[in-house]
């Protein structure tokens, strides 16, 4: 069960960091702080699906929408459209890729699902889609580096 607290702890954690932290910016590129945060539950989705399987998976993304909705209400509806469209796009191409490595079909997954997310989020939000890259590339980064060290780990199997 850890993989799933860590899971909504990083959900819980992402809300937070919207809520409360700015914008960054580095070479031309910004997106808030929370993006960093925001592929921390891409990755524990994936380890949550492996150990117990795309049902529960699926059982827990509701779960942390409702946690979403709860944190931010704000920014609720954009916040859990993304969340939910992002995390089940996810869900199904590492479910389709899972046969080929955990690491493989994470990276995969989360890229998918981090492109997604942001774009759901960002059109619903703000109305436009400045922020794009620099969420994309924080999202990927953070989701790749828990992917590679939870396959270094072994703890996703």
């Amino acid at each position: 069960m850890i993989r799933v607290a860590l899971y909504l702890v990083a959900v819980v954690a992402t809300n937070f960091a919207f809520i409360h932290l700015g914008v960054w910016s580095f070479l031309g590129v910004s997106a808030p702080w929370a993006a960093f945060l925001a592929g921390l539950p891409l990755a524990f989705r994936d380890a949550v699906q492996r150990r117990y399987g795309r049902y529960v998976a699926a059982i827990v993304i509701l779960v942390a929408c409702g946690i979403t909705a709860f944190l931010s209400p704000a920014l609720a509806f954009a916040s859990a459209a993304a969340f939910l469209c992002g995390e089940l796009l996810d869900l199904t191409v590492f479910t389709a890729l899972e046969r080929k490595g955990f690491l493989k079909a994470a990276i995969a997954s989360n890229t998918v699902g981090a492109v997604v997310d942001s774009l759901v989020f960002l059109s619903i939000a703000f109305g436009s889609l400045a922020f794009l890259p620099g969420q994309v590339i924080a999202k990927v980064v953070s989701s790749s580096i828990v992917s590679l060290v939870l396959w270094r780990t072994r703890s996703s199997t």
